[in-house]
This record gives C-alpha cells, sequence and structure tokens, in this order.
C-alpha cells in the first residue's frame, strides 16, 4: 500500500513541472505577434508575399488559449484554438478535429517563437524544425509586435518564388458534357439568376473562388496553393468584397474592399460569352478569356 501510495506522489509531482511549463509558455505566447518566416513542404514564402497574402500582413494576437487574426476586408476575427503540452508540444484544434499537431520553441529572449505544425491526418507531429520538400509540414515564426525587430534567418533560408500574377490569365476548362449557352440569347435578368452562386477559376496564383450573392453583393476568396496548409489550419479571409451586376450583357464588378488596398473602389467590366449550369466563360477588358467552374 506505502509503495502504491509513493508511485503515484512521484508521478504527481513529476507531472507537476510539466504542467507549470506549459502554462508559463502559454503566459508567454500572450499578445500581439507578427509572422515574419513561412515555409510549407520545402517552399520557403517571400516577406511580401507573407503582408499580401495573410489576413492583415501577418499580424496574429494570441488571446487565452486562441490564436485569432482579423480580416482587413471584413474586418471579422478568425480565430483558432490551441492547446500546449509537455515538451514544448503544440495542437491546434478546429471544432470537430485536431487540425494541426507540431512543436514550438522561444528564442533566447522570449519574442521570437518557431512552430512546425503538420496536419495529423497526412503525417506525424514533427520531431525538429525543419520544412523539406515532401514533409506536409508547415513552418513560421512569429515576432512579437512591442519588441525590436530580430534579424530573419534565424530558422529558415528564404527560397525565392515567382511574384503574383497582375491579372487573371487561365482557368479550368469547360464541361463539353454542359451546354452553354450564348449570353447574348438571354436577358441580363436571366444571365443574373444563372450567376447567382459561387465560382471558381484556377490562375498562377491557386484558386480565386467568388460568390455572387443575389442581393447584388459579391465575395471572393483566394486559395494560394503556396499557403495552402495556413490557410487550412488557420484562416481563410475574403480577398475582396463589393456589388456586382448585370447590364447589357456586361458583368460589372465594384470593389468595396480587399486585401489589395490599390485596388479598393476599381471597377471591373467583363463581357459575358456563355453561361451553363456548370460553366461560366467571360472576356475582360483586355480581351482574356476567364473561364469560371460553378463550386455551388
Amino acid at each position: 500500500m506505502q509503495l502504491r501510495v509513493l508511485t503515484t506522489l512521484l508521478a504527481w509531482l513529476t507531472c507537476v513541472p510539466m504542467a507549470f511549463a506549459a502554462n508559463g509558455d502559454l503566459q508567454r505566447l500572450q499578445g500581439k505577434w507578427k509572422v515574419t518566416q513561412l515555409t510549407e513542404d520545402g517552399r520557403v514564402i517571400p516577406v511580401d508575399a507573407i503582408q499580401l497574402w495573410l489576413p492583415s500582413g501577418g499580424e496574429v494576437e494570441i488571446k487565452a488559449n486562441a490564436i485569432v487574426f482579423e480580416s482587413p476586408v471584413d474586418k471579422k476575427q478568425y480565430a483558432k484554438s490551441f492547446s500546449l503540452a509537455n515538451p514544448n508540444f503544440i495542437s491546434i484544434i478546429s471544432p470537430d478535429q485536431t487540425a494541426g499537431e507540431g512543436i514550438y520553441q522561444f528564442d533566447s529572449s522570449g519574442n521570437q517563437v518557431a512552430m512546425c505544425v503538420t496536419d495529423p491526418r497526412v503525417a506525424p507531429r514533427p520531431t525538429d524544425f525543419s520544412s523539406p520538400p515532401g514533409s506536409k509540414r508547415m513552418m513560421l515564426v512569429l515576432q512579437r509586435q512591442a519588441a525590436s525587430a530580430i534579424p530573419p534567418g534565424a530558422f529558415a533560408k528564404p527560397i525565392p518564388l515567382p511574384p503574383p500574377p497582375s491579372g487573371i490569365t487561365s482557368s479550368p476548362g469547360t464541361n463539353p458534357n454542359t451546354p452553354a449557352i450564348a449570353a447574348g440569347s438571354l436577358t441580363d435578368a436571366q444571365v443574373a439568376q444563372m450567376l447567382s452562386g459561387t465560382w471558381a477559376l484556377r490562375d498562377a496564383m491557386g484558386t480565386l473562388a467568388v460568390t455572387y450573392h443575389p442581393n447584388g453583393a459579391y465575395t471572393a476568396y483566394r486559395q494560394h496553393e503556396q499557403i495552402a496548409m495556413f490557410q487550412q489550419m488557420f484562416a481563410q479571409p475574403p480577398a475582396s468584397t463589393g456589388t456586382w451586376s448585370v447590364q447589357n450583357g456586361l458583368l460589372t464588378m465594384k470593389i468595396a474592399s480587399s486585401v489589395q488596398p490599390q485596388t479598393i473602389n476599381q471597377t471591373i467590366v467583363f463581357a459575358v460569352r456563355t453561361i451553363s449550369a456548370k460553366d461560366l466563360v467571360l472576356l475582360d477588358q483586355l480581351g482574356r478569356v476567364v473561364t469560371s467552374a460553378r463550386v455551388k
């Protein structure tokens, strides 16, 4: 009996420092941070791409057990819960499952923290801070906002990526089994009714999904292939919002908010070439063909 009590006491005493360590790290994580380095499956994302593609340029606030991003477009906050465990384990939690498992490490100043995580459905929890090609790992470094800047490169060496394209250049092909209707044979009201819903197109940056709401508003979401793991694990706020209308066979989109401030208040006009239940073919102002497929 005494041996059992002693064994239980020793086990409890062993766990107590570990619990205190995790709680101490949770306190150190509180506050405002910024993603300064991001690597996905061996591909290092340039700093300018981080500022352009991530919500609020990569700025994040950790409140209690939540990682919170705020969208500059709709001003909504996107939060993901997380938990800490020893030794230096972190788990990203979605409402119905564990979205990510990884490890974390503070630098000596406590003003920079590195995280290496992966989707537990496709790869085991990382055991080191690396993200080689094929590893299905995401490596990110957070810099405390209130602290002085620490030179980048402590955890990863950036590999240049090609700059994002200035416009839409290509997209999925049309479905040959779905008869398309020339827009000229439809009224504007009929085209608008068929447009209502969500359409997706692919370009050099990934996938752009645009939802044309029946009330004349639209919401666009950009799915970047280079940061697909980040968007799936943390947040994917809208890339832009605005209004849309169809008049004289032309689709007019007015941008009200965007992750690219220089595009706000701009108007984009497309000629509706053909439309079907599954496919949409537009012609932009430069004469380029833009083909989209219905998502829903």
